[in-house]
């Protein structure tokens, strides 16, 4: 019977351990960072349609403006922006602090506290259930902070398949992902990557 984690890793796409070795740990390391950056992401996103939602006036500039304000921040001092926010509901910020210690340990110190997991298939396989775990988490934040900006931006007229093309679009434009990756994490939070 499958546990209640599998079903869960499962929803966000999150496979399984196969055999272990060196290429799939560097796989799921890979696979936590671009989830990593990807948390951010979000939240400057949740942060930026968060305060547009205020404005009177919207328009691509003034959301460029926005955007680039969050992106010289950290995340812990985009967690204190959503304390600030008004219309950030406290479970997801209680959910985003959740998340930020993982982050924050697979960007800063994982490399450095698994290089000894590297060295045999036992420790390589516990390296890769705590980033299966970690995944999970970071996926259902991601997928918490998409619903709420999914739901901001059609406020201000802006629509799922919207949003999704303009995200894919950044991605693409960023140079930070190919169209595999975007087609993946656009699976990984339940959308379809054609859109």
């Amino acid at each position: 019977m499958e546990s209640e984690f599998e079903i869960t890793a499962r929803s966000f796409n999150i496979p399984a351990i196969e055999v272990g070795d060196e290429k799939e740990a560097f796989s799921f390391l890979g696979l936590a960072l671009f989830e990593s950056i990807g948390l951010e992401r979000s939240v400057m996103q949740l942060l930026t349609m968060a305060e547009m939602g205020i404005s009177t006036e919207t328009n691509l500039d003034i959301y460029d403006q926005v955007y680039a304000k969050y992106a010289k921040m950290t995340l812990g001092q985009l967690r204190h922006a959503c304390e600030k926010s008004a219309s950030i509901d406290k479970d997801l910020i209680i959910q985003i602090e959740h998340a930020l210690p993982v982050r924050n340990q697979i960007m800063h110190r994982l490399a450095w506290d698994s290089a000894e997991l590297f060295c045999t298939v036992q420790g390589r396989s516990k390296l890769i259930d705590g980033l299966r775990r970690d995944l999970v988490l970071l996926a259902s934040t991601l997928r918490k902070i998409e619903t709420v900006v999914i739901a901001q931006g059609q406020q201000l007229g802006i629509t799922e398949e919207r949003i999704r093309a303009i995200e894919k679009q950044l991605l693409l434009d960023s140079g930070d992902a190919g169209d595999d990756a975007v087609m993946r994490r656009s699976r990984s939070h339940g959308g379809n990557p054609n859109e």
